[in-house]
């Protein structure tokens, strides 16, 4: 299961990356720039925590390695403020582990 579990954690950080690195040079426009970091990186964050939590539990560092993880694209796609917004996704992923949780223990 720890395997299942490691793999499942690395499926969501790639995504993550590519949902956080690969959309931003695929639209350069600034409307959509500003969708991406209101609208579908947040979705993504609350989706990613809840999937992961209902599965295995609450597991801290899943909210955190999302933050983390958008600090250099906070850096190389948009402006240095939105490096602040990680903090926003970690609260976000937070937010739907503790959903996923909920889930969890209802039913294990």
């Amino acid at each position: 299961m720890a395997n299942t579990k490691q793999a499942h954690f690395v499926v969501i950080i790639v995504f993550g990356a590519l949902v956080f690195y690969g959309l931003p040079l695929a639209f350069h426009t600034t409307v959509l720039t500003m969708g991406l970091l209101y609208i579908i990186n947040p979705i993504y964050s609350f989706v990613a925590g809840m999937i992961f939590s209902t599965k295995y539990g609450m597991i801290p560092y899943l909210p955190a390695g999302l933050g983390v993880l958008f600090i250099p694209a906070a850096l190389l796609f948009f402006q240095p403020w939105s490096v602040v917004l990680c903090g926003f996704y970690c609260a976000i992923a937070f937010a739907g582990s503790i959903v996923g949780h909920t889930v969890y223990r209802k039913y294990h």
